[in-house]
């Protein structure tokens, strides 16, 4: 719900504030996966792993900010744990994608700042490759 008080300006009711990043899609192999499918019987931002056979190691993570009040200044850092070295800056977009992830146990993180020094939330998401 968005409230307007024409007195206030947006900065004054909060507006501009980074939420939590969201993960709005997932793909496997270049499909996006639908809710109620064996992959994900939950729609994506309430899915917290997903368990993948060997052959499905090709992975894309959609997220969002849900930041409605500046459009596109939020920027993304991401890492896939046990596969990832560090955290990686995404300055463009909101999609991120791994192929032929070799067999194991990941945790995906993304964080959501409207610069880099200003962490606000981290979403994870466990596809585990078998």
């Amino acid at each position: 719900m968005v409230c307007y008080d024409a007195a206030k300006s947006w900065s004054e009711i909060g507006t501009k504030e980074v939420q939590f990043p969201v993960i709005t899609s997932i793909s496997v192999a270049g499909r996006p996966l639908c809710p109620g499918e064996t992959l994900m019987p939950v729609s994506a931002p309430f899915i917290d792993e997903v368990f993948l056979s060997v052959n499905d190691n090709n992975i894309s993570f959609t997220f969002s900010a849900l930041n409605y009040a500046v459009e596109n200044t939020d920027l993304y850092e991401y890492c896939l744990e046990e596969y990832d070295k560090e955290w990686k800056t995404l300055m463009k977009g909101n999609q991120v994608s791994y192929t032929e992830l070799p067999v194991g146990d990941y945790m995906f993180r993304v964080r959501a700042a409207s610069n880099p020094a200003a962490i606000k939330a981290v979403r994870w998401l466990l596809p585990e490759i078998r």
